[in-house]
């Protein structure tokens, strides 16, 4: 599944977690900001937090989070998550993926990060001028941004189950292996779901 695979940039995302920011992914469609989100909230359920995940593609959560931060928590309440009992050191981990569908993303996340300081906010938007387009100044220290790309050839690798020792001498079968992988890489471009795709005429369909 694709939560089992590990992005090189989860680590420094990880460090973020336990902070007041606002964890904000944002690049192309396809490369996988998904992805990070579900590796990150397993991540997290592993450590015993509670998390929520919450995909505005579905546009009745569009609607729910535009009303306002208040519907937002009622929503919660409704969803069986008793936000008072939540705090600062152990909080409620919401994951709201493209983020850029709701009228104004800039002030939902700034209620919720400045009245609910026991909400931990991760969220993902599908174009960087899309988000900067409707992210405000009032988010100006608030957020903090990981610009997401396509999988680097080491990482499309981990997803190919391609194992090998960097620090041992290639024998011509792993070199010959590594440059088939390679083609692999360049002619699908990286996109992660296209990567655990093991035949490649699916990926020319």
């Amino acid at each position: 599944m694709l939560k089992n695979y590990k992005r090189i940039i989860t680590d420094e995302i990880i460090k973020y977690l336990n902070t007041d920011d606002i964890i904000v992914l944002h690049g192309a469609r396809q490369v996988g900001k998904t992805f990070i989100l579900y590796w990150l909230e397993n991540y997290l359920k592993q450590e015993k937090e509670i998390t929520h995940y919450i995909d505005l593609e579905d546009s009745r959560f569009v609607n729910i989070l535009n009303l306002g931060a208040n519907d937002f928590i009622r929503y919660l309440e409704e969803e069986g998550f008793n936000v008072k009992k939540f705090s600062q050191n152990k909080k409620l981990f919401i994951f709201i993926d493209e983020i850029q569908y709701l009228n104004n993303p800039s002030s939902f996340l700034k209620l919720i990060a400045d009245h609910y300081k026991n909400l931990k906010l991760i969220v993902s938007g599908s174009s960087s001028f899309e988000i900067k387009s409707k992210f405000k100044n009032s988010l100006v220290g608030r957020t903090v941004d990981f610009e997401i790309f396509n999988l680097c050839f080491k990482e499309f690798l981990q997803f190919k189950d391609y194992v090998f020792d960097e620090n041992k001498i290639f024998t011509s079968k792993k070199i010959e292996e590594l440059k088939k992988l390679f083609k692999e890489y360049i002619f699908q471009g990286g996109y992660p779901k296209i990567a655990l795709t093991k035949e490649i005429d699916k990926k020319e369909k």
